[in-house]
């Protein structure tokens, strides 16, 4: 069943629109990830359904209730800041427990209620015994667990986390990518979760929106998202990627075929393609293997002309000729200069048009 949904929402500043007629469905229990560029209206959207904004059009329900015009504590939805606004003069215990308190009439609780609420939501977190801390006392983990246990405490029907990890290092950030998702299962709760990190996004949602100039441009699970993207900006925002170009020749069965110089390149059209018409070609490294020989599958032929290490894996720039270079994995090393044989399956090379994404090419 559906928790959020918004239907039509658009939300303009001045002469722009940070929200351009915005759709999707959050289902309950489920993580919802909103990812793409800065300024794309990612955090706009979250302000939105929290009710820190007014839309200018469409409707936004939570719960199956219309909260389109309601007060932010009337709508079931928190949001958790990228900053995690705590209070420094406050310990954690009240911290936590400061919308409880404020809301205190309102939900009919007791003093003792509240102390109780603020134990088991810091257990959840993992922050049990430090209730007399304050926050300048705590690592950034464990502020950003504050800040949840903070948002969870009031038990809402929706968390909204805007870039909740984006202040941490590295290994926290991936440590605490899993303790989200666990917080988030054991709690039963709907979140919605603004990334600039497509990896944080892929690993955590259960559903991910790419977003740009206020659009939502494709909705998915992540490896839909990933393995089958919509158009060229969605193909190039995610991962790793070369993207190159050639002149559509007809199809070779399902697949279409483009020229590289005096190669061709076959894979898989993800779009109407005409006849002599530009194409792009969008390839991942993993998705190509050097050979020693070409016996079987669909080849192409470079030359190395640059190397890098990246710890878990080797990069190479392969020279394919006409200037067209794309990057691959490869193991064992390859040296400089060397010639390879590069096996690839049509299945895994997407072909667009290039059209109103020409500029994506050129940046």
């Amino acid at each position: 069943m559906e928790e959020v949904v918004l239907e039509q929402v658009s939300k303009i500043y001045r002469n722009v629109r940070a929200m351009d007629n915005v759709s999707f469905e959050v289902n309950r229990g489920s993580i919802f990830a909103i990812i793409g560029p800065s300024g794309c209206g990612k955090t706009t959207t979250l302000r939105v359904i929290a009710g820190l904004e007014t839309p200018d059009s469409g409707r936004i329900y939570i719960g199956g209730r219309d909260v389109t015009y309601e007060k932010p504590y009337e709508r079931g939805a928190v949001m958790v800041f990228q900053n995690y606004a705590l209070w420094p003069h406050m310990t954690v215990f009240d911290n936590v427990a400061y919308g409880l308190k404020i809301s205190r009439r309102r939900l009919g609780l007791s003093k003792v209620d509240i102390e109780r609420r603020v134990r088991e939501v810091l257990e959840l977190v993992g922050l049990s015994g430090m209730e007399g801390r304050y926050p300048h006392q705590l690592s950034g983990g464990q502020q950003q667990r504050v800040a949840l246990a903070r948002a969870l405490a009031v038990e809402p029907r929706v968390l909204l986390l805007d870039e909740p990890l984006s202040n941490l290092d590295a290994k926290l950030r991936i440590r605490m990518r899993s303790e989200l998702k666990r917080i988030q299962r054991e709690a039963g709760i709907t979140m919605i979760y603004v990334t600039h990190d497509q990896e944080e996004a892929m690993s955590l949602a259960d559903k991910i929106a790419v977003m740009n100039s206020g659009k939502i441009l494709q909705i998915g699970t992540p490896e839909e998202i990933y393995r089958r993207p919509r158009n060229l900006f969605v193909a190039l925002f995610l991962g790793r990627t070369s993207a190159i170009t050639g002149k559509y020749l007809g199809m070779e069965g399902r697949y279409a075929k483009i020229s590289l110089g005096d190669q061709i390149l076959v894979g898989a059209p993800m779009e109407e393609l005409s006849q002599e018409e530009e194409a792009v070609a969008v390839i991942r490294p993993e998705d190509l293997e050097v050979v020693d020989e070409e016996d079987h599958g669909y080849i192409l032929r470079g030359k190395v002309i640059f190397t890098m290490y990246l710890g878990h894996s080797r990069q190479a720039l392969v020279d394919i000729g006409e200037g067209i270079r794309i990057s691959i994995s490869v193991n064992p090393r390859r040296t400089l200069g060397e010639k390879v044989k590069i096996r690839y399956s049509p299945d895994d090379i997407l072909i667009y048009r290039i059209g109103e994404w020409k500029t994506l090419l050129q940046e």
